[in-house]
């Protein structure tokens, strides 16, 4: 308590190693027991929450670097400060708690209906679930319901929490929300996609789909939402890089220059990628190109047709 309250949070940190070292092998490596949930560090859990919550406190991030060995048993004083005001201590808290594991499900669902007016807050408990992978089915409900918040935030932090979750159970909610309409959301969801090593027919269609050739009559998708389809389909190379060529030929057609009709005076058929999607679709057919890619992408190096029209090559 004295190292605490001379916020000397290091020392105090290798005196917590030394006490937990100490417990465990008086109370046996099995033991569920903690060493911080016995009566003497009861008055050390309100210190420590206390000097948390100190926005003066110069050495406040040393405390966080030696809170891991008492997660376990402080986790119901830390949740309430995922509430708080300061930004920086929300944020580290929920870095905290997600090494709490499946025990701090409930409360953070708990805090989240609580103070469900609160964006951020909800925000903040969607993205701790993911961090932890809760996929029992209270964390899923919960999840679920926080697709239709309000917030564009909370929405997108829920299909984050998706991708960190993986499974069988989150991926009809990441496919359904490829038929969202929403650029932001869609996005979110291809890329939570991409990190399930999942090649599921609809998630493979919409690739397609979003950076196919579209004619001028056609709506174009968004170009956030093709620089992520590019980025979505080199993470499926790593797995499966079979399924990745299939996109070859797309991607030849794509960077090979239109012909202008009748020298120019007719406009082009087909929409113009732009300058970010060219670049990203020129970096993934140098990771997945085939044979055929060979003479285009040496093209593709002489002429620089990723740069935009005002940039000097």
């Amino acid at each position: 308590i004295l190292l605490l309250l001379k916020d000397d949070f290091l020392s105090f940190g290798e005196l917590l190693d030394q006490f937990h070292s100490a417990f465990r092998k008086k109370a046996g490596s099995d033991s569920a027991l903690s060493f911080t949930g016995t009566p003497e560090m009861k008055g050390v859990q309100e210190i420590v929450v206390s000097k948390l919550q100190a926005r003066r406190l110069v050495k406040r991030k040393d405390l966080f670097s030696v809170l891991e060995p008492m997660v376990s048993s402080l986790y119901p004083y830390l949740i309430p400060l995922c509430a708080h005001e300061d930004i920086w201590l929300r944020r580290n808290i929920c870095r905290v708690l997600a090494k709490v594991g499946e025990k701090g499900t409930a409360d953070l669902i708990a805090l989240a209906r609580d103070q469900k007016q609160n964006w951020h807050i909800v925000r903040n408990a969607v993205m701790i679930l993911g961090d932890i992978g809760s996929s029992d089915d209270s964390a899923l409900s919960f999840l679920r319901r926080c697709q239709q918040h309000p917030h564009l935030r909370v929405r997108e932090e829920v299909l984050n929490s998706y991708g960190k979750i993986k499974g069988e159970k989150v991926e009809p909610f990441l496919l359904q929300e490829l038929e969202n309409g929403d650029p932001a959301l869609q996005c979110r969801a291809v890329l939570a996609l991409s990190h399930m090593n999942t090649l599921h027919e609809r998630y493979l269609a919409f690739l397609r789909d979003a950076l196919r050739k579209k004619r001028k009559d056609e709506l174009e998708m968004d170009e956030s939402i093709q620089v992520s389809c590019c980025l979505a389909i080199e993470s499926i190379a790593v797995f499966n890089f079979v399924v990745a060529q299939s996109f070859d030929p797309m991607l030849r057609d794509l960077l090979t220059p239109e012909k202008s009709l009748l020298f120019g005076l007719m406009g082009k058929k087909y929409h113009e990628k732009k300058y970010e999607v060219r670049k990203t679709l020129c970096r993934l057919l140098g990771v997945i190109g085939t044979e055929k890619a060979l003479p285009l992408l040496t093209t593709l190096l002489r002429d620089k047709p990723w740069l935009p029209e005002d940039k000097p090559i």
